[in-house]
């Protein structure tokens, strides 16, 4: 577990530009990386992205956001739940990656209605940029050796599940 969590650089932070490729690289391209919110008064929460899904095309499972502009990102509901997705490639081409686990002070966060919750995501942040103040990413990402793909039965719009090996973390 992580006792405490460092707010990213702001020098790090990742612009709208980061999520103009394929919802893969982008996916794997997170994890590692710290997700901050703000909220209105002005309190900050944190994780670090451990589990993130890839998705591509247009089925009936897909979630709205993968319409989006690369950067923006879907606020949706599910069994009572809010899920996070980022757009990714490019317009006209729908696609987008999902933050489903997080690393927290309080502990592993495991499924999109929790990272959200944690996060205090809700529909306010529906098709907002993911560089703003309220809610950006920033610091490095994990080595590519330590990136695992979770095989699972999937949609065939999921190009697939990552997370990170996590035995190296302190």
């Amino acid at each position: 577990m992580i006792d405490q969590i460092v707010r990213p650089d702001e020098r790090s932070r990742l612009g709208m530009r980061f999520f103009q490729d394929r919802s893969i690289d982008v996916a794997q391209n997170l994890l590692g990386r710290t997700i901050v919110t703000k909220a209105q008064n002005q309190t900050e929460r944190m994780g670090i992205i451990r589990e993130v899904a890839a998705w591509q095309g247009a089925e009936d499972s897909s979630a709205p956001t993968i319409r989006y502009h690369p950067g923006i990102v879907g606020v949706s509901q599910r069994y009572g739940h809010f899920l996070l997705d980022i757009g990714t490639g490019y317009q006209g081409r729908p696609s987008c990656v999902t933050i489903i686990g997080l690393y927290t002070p309080e502990g592993f966060r495991n499924g999109p209605g929790k990272v959200t919750k944690h996060l205090g995501i809700d529909k306010d942040f529906d098709s907002m940029p993911i560089d703003t103040d309220a809610l950006w990413i920033g610091g490095d990402k994990v080595e590519s050796e330590r990136i695992i793909q979770r095989l699972k039965q999937a949609p065939a719009n999921c190009k697939g599940y990552f997370y990170f090996n996590d035995c190296l973390i302190t």
